[in-house]
């Protein structure tokens, strides 16, 4: 918008929360005196995004294991935990560890063969929701059946 800058935009929206790969103090004190509600620096991480929407918004958030996607029998979660190779492992690891879901979302993809079906199958609605401890909870166990 020729007429505003980015600063001039932010009086119009209700809830701003500032991203930048400067941590400069200077920027983010301009940031606050421009109206935003909140800064993080980049990269940004799921888990401090959430909580600054969270404090901001007045959110709950509710987690439930109840929903059916996430539900699994004790032979689906065995059948899960068959090994797999460690390069893949490692690589789905790294990637979970960073929280950079579209690549992640890729490289689980990248397994969708039949071997890997219930490996899959456990991973997808975590991703879906998300669920990055838990995705790296899994693959570390599945790591360590493998050694």
């Amino acid at each position: 918008m020729p007429e505003m800058d980015g600063f001039e935009v932010i009086h119009c929206i209700l809830l701003v929360i500032a991203f930048s790969a400067a941590v400069d103090q200077q920027i983010q004190k301009e940031a606050c005196s421009a109206g935003c509600n909140g800064f993080l620096s980049k990269p940004i991480h799921h888990d401090e995004l959430l909580d600054c929407l969270q404090t901001h918004l007045h959110l709950e958030w509710v987690y439930t294991l109840d929903t059916p996607a996430l539900q699994h029998t004790e032979k689906e979660t065995a059948t899960a935990k068959l090994p797999m190779p460690c390069p893949e492992l490692e690589k789905l690891l790294k990637i979970a560890k960073q929280h950079n879901i579209l690549e992640l979302r890729k490289a689980v993809a990248d397994l969708e063969h039949e071997r890997f079906a219930p490996v899959v199958k456990h991973l997808t609605p975590l991703m879906q929701s998300y669920q990055f401890k838990k995705i790296i909870a899994f693959v570390e166990s599945l790591l360590q059946a493998n050694r």
